[in-house]
């Protein structure tokens, strides 16, 4: 059975390795970007599952929505900000109304297993298997 992919977006390289070792613990492949050009290499691998930061210079998470729409993505994303509670459901809004799958939020800083019991809540996890983080 073919592993579902990861993508752990956000312009802080610490935050993309926490988000990939927790997708390996809970049975992903996984592929980070933090920038506008790994961004857009990153959708093109059409990850299952992203982990999105809302704000970040060069391309924020809203325009990443709109990429997402664009390109018609199935895939499950979860939305992480520090931000204020309108930031967020102003891109919550929005991703529903794209018809986006929303799959949930984490709020920064948040602990390790939030977004593992958040894999859990949606059905994400696949129980721990050798995965491997795969460059885009």
């Amino acid at each position: 059975m073919k592993r579902q992919l990861l993508l752990s977006i956000d312009d802080d390289p610490a935050i993309r390795k926490l988000v990939g070792g927790l997708a390996e613990r809970a049975g992903f492949d996984w592929i980070e970007a933090g920038d506008p050009g790994t961004i857009d290499q990153a959708l093109d691998r059409q990850p299952d599952v992203i982990v999105l930061d809302l704000t970040m210079p060069g391309m924020d998470g809203n325009e990443v929505l709109w990429a997402l729409k664009q390109r018609s993505s199935r895939a499950a994303i979860i939305i992480s900000s520090g931000f204020v509670d309108v930031c967020v459901q102003t891109a919550v809004l929005y991703a529903v109304k794209a018809g986006l799958n929303y799959a949930g939020r984490l709020d920064k800083p948040y602990a390790p297993g939030e977004l593992l019991a958040l894999f859990a809540n949606i059905g994400l996890c696949h129980g721990n298997r050798e995965n491997q983080h795969v460059q885009p």
